[in-house]
């Protein structure tokens, strides 16, 4: 179930969340997805967010989710503040994501809380991510960052700068799915989205094949160096570049552009919710074979289309620079 993020002036951002029980647990987890899915829409919709506090969806509980190297839930948090250092920061909140305002944190905490397995646990925080949980800690007490702004004038609207595209910044290979249908309508939004791609003299030179059945899904992965996650996905979309289209026999650009139809797909799912991975670690004329193709045609990728189990760790990008002609 999508929530909505209470925003700003709601009276219930202001009241002071309860402790969980343990009793409590089972019925809280539904939650924990509830608010790990809101930290990926504010992402997606406005280029940040890293951790979100029950309260902000309407949960009067003493609960903390925080995405970051990977999914973190923190249960009855308490702060400790290690040494006076403080630093002045501009505080961002998913409950006003177009304000900034300035206050003062204190550059190191430690926090101990029990995880999502009623495990006892503590972590450091130093710098950013002491203010992150300062700032998320405060709304357990009723506390925006608006109540803690160092003057009057350290309030500042969000400028609108140019942005990745969240779908871009978000998109992760996945490699692991849940039981969750994925509808013929949503494989029909997705292959509607990789026909709209852009083509050389637009000869749109592509193909698609739907694999829903797991006999044809198990031989196709076997193909593909044999990897059993693939499995875990309930649709396969076997992209396919085919020269009959341009008909010039420059299968160079044939893969080119049926490359660029293939990353409209994960782009595409990435927006719908969806998780996908593409695959390619086959032989081509085994997989061909597989698929009843000629050799006019170039198996650009297998690309396994369902629902995430879980949150993949965040990858890092190597820096890049370009030059200037």
């Amino acid at each position: 179930m999508e929530r909505d993020i209470l925003l700003l002036g709601d009276p219930r951002l202001y009241e002071v969340s309860e402790e969980v029980t343990r009793e409590e647990l089972e019925e809280l987890r539904p939650v924990f997805t509830d608010l790990f899915d809101c930290i990926s829409r504010i992402q997606r919709d406005y280029g940040f967010g890293r951790a979100i506090a029950a309260p902000q969806i309407g949960v009067q509980k003493r609960l903390i989710c925080m995405l970051t190297d990977k999914p973190y839930v923190f249960i009855n948090p308490t702060l400790e503040f290690v040494g006076d250092e403080m630093m002045e920061v501009m505080d961002d909140c998913m409950s006003f994501p177009n304000l900034l305002v300035r206050v003062q944190r204190y550059r190191h905490c430690l926090l101990r809380y029990k995880d999502e397995n009623w495990e006892d646990r503590e972590m450091r925080m130093d710098d950013d991510m002491s203010e992150l949980i300062q700032h998320e800690y405060d709304h357990l007490d009723g506390i925006l960052s608006t109540m803690r702004a160092v003057d009057e004038k350290a309030f500042a609207v969000r400028e609108n700068k140019p942005r990745i595209l969240p779908e871009i910044v978000n998109r992760r290979s996945i490699r692991s799915y849940s039981d969750e249908e994925v509808t013929d309508e949503q494989v029909d939004c997705l292959i509607e989205a990789a026909r709209l791609a852009p083509s050389g003299s637009n000869k749109q030179p592509w193909d698609f094949i739907v694999v829903r059945s797991y006999q044809m899904r198990e031989k196709i992965s076997s193909i593909d160096h044999n990897q059993k996650w693939m499995l875990t996905a309930p649709v396969f979309i076997v992209c396919i570049g085919n020269e009959k289209y341009r008909g010039d026999g420059d299968m160079e650009r044939v893969i080119r552009d049926s490359a660029i139809a293939t990353e409209h797909i994960l782009l595409q799912a990435e927006h719908m919710g969806l998780g996908a991975c593409w695959t390619g670690w086959f032989d081509q004329n085994e997989m061909r074979s597989a698929l009843g193709l000629d050799e006019r045609c170039y198996v650009i990728g297998v690309v396994t289309i369902g629902y995430p189990d879980g949150q993949p760790v965040e990858t890092g990008r190597r820096s890049l620079e370009y030059r200037e002609l």
